[in-house]
């Protein structure tokens, strides 16, 4: 997505081929056509002039239209085209005839093939005097006069004018001579470039109210049945969620679409397609009511562009539409009212639980006093670490630092010193003393191995397998008080080669009470996670991305129900092997943020998004844009003042090194480097 930087359409011959690209100028960025998309949001519309000279732009005066000037505004994309790349002894000069150019040279020409989309597209120029020379202009239909003149190595801007929101695709191909006197001529493929100009919003079409009997069955099919509208053109998967509030949703055919959450059958279902996939399935939608039940259900169908055709600062868009629906009839005699399954009885309100009288609380003597307050983690502890284990190739070395001050405390082997295949590692208090124990776990090639040490005497206090022994591919870690009941909980997810499956053990019983698949059950590259509070329900939250291969694609699951409550694609790097997560709360709202690194090929940017909406906060460098493995993260509060500080590591391939990062300064504030210079495995961290 290219917005509100200075961006070219790169056309070039080079090396005896033409390659037509998309320049990103400000960060030295180039982009294949197909894979980027050029960005006019909703600053670029004003009103059409009324000289007719604006005929061409397709609307009639005082009509909206967009434009990207061709005069650089900080608040829009600055678009020009390029054949800067271009070696001018590889074409030929020639004499180009088109009245616009009329001009000795080396041109390349660029004709526009078709073009599609909601409305008019055009190309034109001004001179000093504000007068348009027209380009392309499609109102009246594409011709051999639709076509822009490069200057061989030259640098031109233009406006581009688009009379109305949408996705556009513009068809080009690019030409030129390689010969004296126009022979030898040489031209390109036909190549598309992406516009997307203020997109709507997704629009679901619902019925009204719908009426169905007790014990029966309501079809949203025919006339009842609910459907949506995405952008035009070039469509992108939608995610929709159906939610009804009693009984129970099943599609008679899915139709090629995904099931993203929930199962069919059920109360809540989110599913992700094609639009024309999407509506397919949902003319099969099919309600039940609960059992023998009367009264009222509402059906909330929420559809969400997952914001693919806007830039991150933006928020994804989204429609949503209720349905009443009315369960009318008599409830069969002698059936007595059902409770919902497996909800434990309730306690009267404001009543706390009762401790034996006359027994103090106990501490452990000569440890300070717990802090009064939680984190967006969980409960507080008395000591501060932070942790750094050898990825693979090192042995399994992991190394114990006090936080505040980043003295080296302990460092220990976490499973045999033969094992080369790294250690994944947490934080958390898992034997209820309030000091911060060590959670590890094996890597690929070891086994589902987690081991729990004591974070004073880093003795063994737990061991176990988090999945089948015959698992080889690592175990990922975090730690969080999911479930809000003042201890912490230990989060597991499977590494690659074992599925998205995410496990949840409840601390400090370490009893499995939550399993769920983060991502698509047949997903095999492995689930990053990492737990913190998105919402201030003082409660962790789960946190997924994809481990070693995938899209961006950033999750939050509760870690009670499992239930899917955030879920966007994070704008980082494509080209990285996978991510790593960590929560970490930068304006004491007790509303998580979410750091994402990325894996090898991802270069050295650290992204920081809104917890709740996925919204871009801030892009930190804590090595600078270069890392050869990629930047694994975690969080700290080095000071205890509630200001977390980001934790960054490097990946394989660079020498081992670890860097406190203030976000609030920008600035490395402390710096480790764990291991020798000459071991380029990676380090895994963790911080609390």
């Amino acid at each position: 997505m290219l917005d509100q930087v200075h961006s070219d359409i790169g056309v070039n011959f080079v090396s005896n081929a033409w390659n037509l690209s998309v320049n990103d100028e400000d960060n030295n960025a180039t982009f294949t056509a197909p894979n980027a998309l050029l960005y006019a949001d909703a600053a670029s519309k004003q009103n059409r002039p009324a000289d007719s000279k604006w005929d061409f732009l397709g609307v009639s005066s005082g009509q909206p239209i967009y434009i990207l000037p061709q005069t650089q505004n900080a608040s829009l994309l600055y678009l020009g085209a390029s054949g800067e790349d271009t070696n001018p002894s590889d074409l030929a000069a020639y004499n180009e005839t088109d009245p616009r150019v009329n001009s000795n040279g080396r041109w390349i020409k660029v004709a526009v093939q078709a073009i599609r989309g909601p409305g008019a597209f055009s190309v034109y120029s001004l001179d000093s005097g504000g007068n348009p020379t027209v380009w392309i202009d499609s109102a009246d239909g594409i011709t051999a006069e639709d076509a822009m003149f490069l200057p061989v190595g030259g640098h031109l801007h233009y406006n581009w004018a688009f009379s109305a929101k949408g996705i556009y695709e513009v068809d080009v191909i690019a030409s030129s001579y390689r010969g004296a006197n126009q022979t030898n001529p040489t031209s390109s493929n036909v190549t598309t470039y992406f516009f997307s100009v203020d997109p709507p919003a997704p629009v679901n079409t619902v019925p009204n109210g719908q009426t169905v009997p007790v014990n029966g069955t309501l079809a949203f099919s025919g006339a009842n049945a609910i459907s949506i509208t995405g952008p035009n053109t070039t469509p992108k998967p939608l995610q929709v969620t159906l939610d009804v509030t009693a009984g129970s949703l099943t599609f008679g055919s899915l139709g090629g679409i995904t099931i993203d959450e929930g199962s069919q059958g059920s109360s809540r279902i989110v599913v992700s397609g094609l639009p024309a996939q999407l509506n397919s399935a949902l003319a099969t939608l099919q309600y039940a009511p609960p059992a023998d039940t009367n009264g009222t259900a509402t059906l909330t169908v929420t559809t969400s562009d997952r914001g693919y055709f806007r830039p991150s600062r933006l928020p994804a868009q989204t429609d949503t539409d209720p349905i009443s629906i009315t369960i009318s009839g008599t409830v069969p005699p002698g059936v007595p009212p059902v409770s919902p399954p497996g909800v434990p009885p309730v306690s009267p309100p404001g009543v706390p639980p009762v401790s034996p009288p006359g027994v103090p609380p106990v501490s452990p003597p000569n440890l300070p006093p717990l802090p009064n307050t939680g984190t967006i983690f969980g409960p507080p502890t008395r000591n501060h670490l932070m942790v750094s284990a050898a990825d693979a190739g090192g042995g399994p070395h992991v190394r114990v630092y006090d936080a505040t001050t980043g003295n080296e405390i302990a460092n220990f082997m976490a499973f045999s010193p033969s094992f080369m295949g790294g250690v994944r590692i947490a934080l958390g208090d898992f034997n209820g003393d309030g000091m911060t124990d060590i959670v590890a776990a094996a890597g690929p090639g070891g086994g589902p191995h987690v081991r729990i040490f004591d974070g004073v005497t880093f003795q063994e206090i737990a061991s176990f397998f988090a999945y089948a022994p015959s698992f080889t591919g690592g175990v990922n870690l975090a730690v969080g008080d999911v479930n809000g009941n003042g201890t912490f909980d230990l989060i597991t997810a499977a590494g690659p080669g074992g599925g998205p499956h995410v496990r949840v053990f409840d601390g400090p019983r370490l009893q499995p009470v939550l399993d769920f698949m983060a991502y698509d059950p047949s997903f095999s590259g492995g689930v990053s996670i990492s737990a913190a509070d998105i919402n201030n329900d003082r409660r962790a939250d789960i946190i997924t991305a994809p481990f070693s291969q995938g899209g961006p694609h950033i999750r939050v699951f509760d870690g009670i129900s499992g239930r899917d409550i955030v879920n966007f694609l994070a704008s980082v790097s494509t080209t990285a092997s996978g991510f790593t997560v960590a929560g970490l709360d930068l304006d004491g709202d007790f509303r998580a943020e979410i750091a994402i690194g990325t894996g090898p090929n991802g270069g050295g940017a650290v992204r920081i998004f809104n917890g709740q909406t996925g919204t871009l906060v801030s892009t930190e460098l804590p090595f600078g844009l270069s890392a050869v493995g990629g930047v694994r993260v975690a969080a700290t509060d080095t000071n205890g003042d509630g200001q977390y500080e980001l934790v960054a590591s490097r990946g394989p391939g660079d020498a081992p090194l670890t860097r406190i990062w203030s976000i609030a300064d920008n600035v490395t504030t402390r710096e480790l480097r764990p291991f020798d210079s000459a071991f380029l495995g990676g380090v895994w961290i963790a911080g609390n």
